[in-house]
């Protein structure tokens, strides 16, 4: 590879850049990324005072501009690929790279009971506007049973509780679907936990016309998020892949 492309990125919920550095430095080894905290996910991002998919793609787009970047990739993660998919973007960006994206409650493979009872839990929490005592109790374990200490830690600390909330209720109710007519990197799991592969896959060949699919073995929510872990997931021949399918759109 003889230039490093463009990589404009944002994170998956409930993280940011600090919880996922390991995968910002493994990027940086391929891409000039540029990470952007969406508003409340870090406290150095003010948060938007109604939360909405357009607010967070809205936000992009202004981040964006101020990058000036004359061409880019741009990528997503998990829930992040309804903001980014949501963005009103011109002929600069040239490719979306989507990693595990959740389109809408459809394709997640939480029963669906479960689904109803988040739904109404994040209903209450907001409809009584008690983010701040969910925080301060510690109640986010049953949310994220899936997060070691350490990363609990990172998201008590940085993200705002109403974000955290207000985001969640979006996640477990969005049943639409958003698009961008560009070509897209679709990047699974087979054996995704948080959502189905064949569901997804199926959508993405179903709506875009361009696209390269690659499998890994990457979790949806790793418990090791360093940088050797993306290695390991990632080999030569998905990155070479990858590089070969952008050369003729970037």
């Amino acid at each position: 590879m003889k230039k490093k492309y463009n990589l404009v990125i944002t994170h998956s919920f409930p993280t940011n850049s600090i919880i996922l550095k390991g995968l910002v430095d493994f990027l940086s080894e391929y891409f000039n990324v540029y990470f952007i905290d969406l508003p409340g996910f870090r406290n150095l991002v003010t948060p938007l005072k109604q939360i909405s998919i357009d607010g967070y793609a809205e936000y992009m787009e202004k981040e964006i501009r101020k990058i000036n970047l004359d061409k880019y990739i741009l990528g997503s993660m998990s829930f992040s690929h309804c903001v980014v998919s949501k963005m009103k973007v011109d002929e600069c960006c040239k490719s979306v790279i989507a990693i595990e994206p959740f389109i809408n409650k459809k394709v997640f493979k939480i029963k669906k009971y479960k689904l109803i009872y988040y739904q109404l839990l994040t209903n209450i929490i907001k409809r009584l506007n008690i983010y701040d005592y969910i925080w301060k109790k510690n109640y986010l374990g049953i949310f994220l049973k899936f997060a070691d200490k350490e990363v609990l830690e990172v998201i008590i600390n940085e993200i705002d509780p109403k974000t955290f909330i207000d985001t969640a209720n979006i996640i477990f109710s969005f049943s639409g679907e958003y698009w961008l007519n560009k070509p897209y990197i679709l990047i699974m799991n087979k054996n995704d936990n948080k959502i189905s592969y064949k569901e997804v896959t199926s959508l993405f060949k179903k709506n875009v016309d361009d696209l390269l699919i690659v499998d890994t073995d990457i979790k949806h929510f790793p418990d090791d998020m360093s940088l050797n872990y993306f290695k390991q997931q990632l080999n030569s021949r998905s990155i070479n892949s990858i590089f070969k399918w952008l050369e003729k759109r970037y």
